[in-house]
């Protein structure tokens, strides 16, 4: 796994387009694989689900705030790929 999993899959010139996460940081905390912005970008569409009214809180701050980057405002504002957001409560 990189030291830093998070820096690494939002690196926009990855060596590898998946990315080790030794442990999630939220319940079950299992290791897991992520596919890293590019991968995500290459798809030409990008779908994102959140569930919850915490999520629709982060989501709706990222699209209001240019200032607020936690890692999903980087798939958010890039340019290359279309998103299209989806919320469940």
């Amino acid at each position: 796994f990189p030291d830093d999993p998070i820096e690494y899959g939002l690196n926009l010139h990855p060596a590898k387009r998946v990315v080790g996460v030794a442990m999630s940081g939220l319940a079950p905390f299992l290791p897991r694989i992520s596919l890293t912005l590019p991968a995500l970008i290459d798809t030409g569409l990008v779908l994102l689900l959140i569930a919850g009214e915490a999520k629709r809180a982060l989501i709706e701050r990222v699209l209001a705030e240019t200032g607020y980057d936690p890692p999903v405002a980087r798939l958010i504002r890039q340019t290359a790929a279309p998103v299209r957001i989806f919320w469940t409560p």
